[in-house]
């Protein structure tokens, strides 16, 4: 059997302090309905899960890196929904401290044919994986 985990899309929800997942198990939490807006990402986002153990206390690192041609206020938190090949959805942030830290990067390349899209990364380690979205 092939896994494939590919990162096709990337959502993002503005947090406002009220909207939080429900962990319905390890991995898996429920989210409210809410309006996700979609950020057009070229080529495919790179996504890496890390966890270690830290004083006795097991600690998850989500890293998240996408090229898109929009430039997005990171001034507010936001929840990131990434989307994979397979049909699945995984959440960066659950809604509660700590939030997911954000930072773009725009290049102005010497050559034309150097990379000119905007890069996010996207960071954040918590205490819980990374959980996929019922």
């Amino acid at each position: 059997m092939k896994i494939f985990k590919l990162v096709k899309s990337v959502e993002i929800y503005p947090l406002n302090g009220n909207d939080k997942a429900k962990w319905k198990d390890v991995d898996r939490v429920q989210f409210p309905n809410v309006t996700w807006t979609e950020i057009s990402i070229k080529k495919y986002g790179s996504l890496t899960i890390k966890d270690k153990l830290d004083s006795k206390t097991r600690v998850f690192t989500a890293e998240l890196q996408l090229y898109t041609p929009e430039a997005i206020n990171l001034d507010v938190p936001y929840l990131w929904r990434i989307g994979l090949v397979d049909g699945t959805y995984r959440l960066i942030g659950d809604g509660n401290r700590p939030y997911p830290v954000a930072t773009l990067t725009e290049t102005a390349p010497e050559l034309a044919t150097d990379n000119q899209l905007n890069i996010i990364n996207v960071t954040y380690s918590s205490d819980k994986t990374v959980p996929y979205i019922m």
